[in-house]
């Protein structure tokens, strides 16, 4: 609990939020997760680059884990 993922890029253009936090049972090391995202595609076929950054409720500001990712709409 207490996690926060965050979304840079297109997001404004995907109808993203920039950031939330990640409510769900805790985490422990080795858990998985399916994370969906529910925005917007434009209109027109296209594609969207953007950066998924979770962080931690800790002390530490850092990203734990950080993933480039290609949206593609057609």
């Amino acid at each position: 609990m207490g996690h926060r993922l965050e979304v840079r890029g297109e997001v404004q253009r995907l109808g993203l939020a920039a950031s939330w936090d990640f409510q769900a049972l805790p985490m422990v090391f080795g858990d998985r997760r399916e994370i969906e995202l529910r925005g917007t595609a434009p209109a027109q076929p296209g594609e969207a680059k953007i950066e998924l950054l979770f962080l931690a409720p800790f002390r530490n500001p850092h990203p734990f884990l950080r993933q480039e990712v290609t949206l593609q709409w057609r």
